[in-house]
């Protein structure tokens, strides 16, 4: 799921709860606590959704540097080969440091292209 996705996600979800779940839990449930509760509950879901995709997001780019490794590829060369990214933005995706996620479409192919580059070393050989 890429990143606008995911924001286009989260959004739906918030709108969904401030314009349809707020408004039918009160007219349902007078209940100020069970109101709360519900409404938490959405909140919750948001921040699950959130955890899930970070964690699709590391397990993806973990998967391209391992392939990456393979190849002897660091950052000068990701630079090279997809250059809407900085070569201190691809250092700062590496599985050990995580404080920058490329855009799921981009990585997917540059595993897609690691594959296949690999599978053609190996026929070579």
């Amino acid at each position: 799921m890429s990143r606008n996705q995911k924001i286009s996600l989260e959004l739906l979800i918030v709108c969904l709860d401030v314009f349809v779940v707020v408004p039918v839990t009160k007219w349902v449930i007078t209940d100020s606590t069970t109101n709360f509760l519900a409404n938490g509950g959405l909140l919750l879901l948001i921040f699950a959704v959130d955890i899930y995709q970070t964690r699709q997001s590391q397990a993806q780019v973990a998967k391209m540097w391992q392939l990456a490794n393979q190849l002897g590829y660091g950052p000068a060369k990701l630079n090279e080969l997809a250059p809407k990214y900085s070569e201190q933005d691809w250092a700062n995706t590496r599985p050990n440091v995580h404080r920058f996620y490329p855009d799921a479409t981009l990585v997917n192919r540059l595993i897609d292209q690691f594959n296949t580059q690999l599978r053609q070393h190996v026929v070579k050989a």
